[in-house]
Parts: C-alpha cells; sequence; structure tokens
C-alpha cells in the first residue's frame, strides 16, 4: 500500500524572495564597504545573488564573510570589547572614580 503523503523538500531547494536577494546583496555591500571584497568581486557576487533562484544557489555566495550573528562580526567584536574594558576599568583602583 502506498503512501499519500508527500516527500519531504530539502529546504535548500526552496525558492528565495526577492527580499531575501536584497538583504544578501545589502551584506555584500557592506563587506564590500569594510574592505572584504574589492569591486570585481562585488559585481560578481551581486550578478550570481539577483541571478540566483533557490537558497542553495544564494548560500554559497556569502559563505566566507562574516554575518550579523558571527561572533568576529565587527558590531559584535566592539560591544564585547566595551564591555571587557568596562570590567577591567571597574576593577582597577587606578581607573575607579573618586
Amino acid at each position: 500500500m502506498t503512501s499519500n503523503v508527500p516527500e519531504p523538500i530539502d529546504p535548500r531547494q526552496l525558492r528565495v524572495s526577492d527580499k531575501e536577494r536584497e538583504a544578501v546583496a545589502e551584506q555584500l555591500r557592506v563587506a564590500a564597504g569594510d574592505g572584504r571584497l574589492d569591486l570585481g568581486e562585488l559585481e560578481e557576487r551581486i550578478t550570481a545573488v539577483y541571478s540566483a533562484k533557490t537558497y542553495a544557489e544564494l548560500e554559497p555566495i556569502t559563505r566566507d564573510l562574516p554575518s550579523a550573528t558571527t561572533p568576529a562580526s565587527s558590531s559584535t567584536c566592539c560591544s564585547a570589547i566595551r564591555r571587557c574594558m568596562r570590567t577591567w576599568c571597574c576593577r582597577t583602583s587606578h581607573f575607579r572614580r573618586s
């Protein structure tokens, strides 16, 4: 007896939206602004972004770049450094307020 339940679809094969493509393109622009990509690489990757149809095609384009959730991202890193400095300054008597 065969089942009428469809086989699960690999999420990577789902189609991406224009909004998702634009978010990846913005991530590339930021990376170029940070000096992570040169203009040739940016143009090449932007072209790939707008021609991508599925998540599987989109994902490799930014695989080698930090994202907003990557610990190495500048905002996260700067926040961690500021937190460490505040902690260090508060514990060091030389920097305590009188």
